[in-house]
């Protein structure tokens, strides 16, 4: 969903206004960000209103939420490879010597 929306939470699910067109039964992502953090809701469309220029919807959560958190990672440096003691195999970039 695209736009600014507010919304009201209940038990079984999420009211969202200011909301494109979800039909009913049809599945979407609710996606809040905050700070470092996204986090992300399954929901199923329950139900409809229209409110002039978009819509009011009613969608029930499903599943499990999702919490992702944005990391900075520094640069990768290689890895030291040397050969196994026991069987004197090298290891590199997939491939075995």
């Amino acid at each position: 969903m695209i736009g600014s929306m507010s919304s009201k939470s209940d038990p079984a699910g999420v009211v969202v206004r200011g909301a494109p067109f979800v039909a009913h039964g049809e599945h979407v992502e609710i996606v809040i960000e905050h700070g470092d953090r996204s986090f992300r809701f399954s929901a199923e469309g329950v139900w409809l209103k229209d409110d002039g220029d978009d819509y009011r919807v009613g969608l029930a959560l499903i599943g499990m939420p999702v919490c992702l958190h944005s990391v900075a990672v520094s640069r990768h440096e290689a890895d030291l490879v040397e050969p196994h003691r026991s069987c004197g195999l090298t290891f590199s970039t997939g491939s075995v010597s």
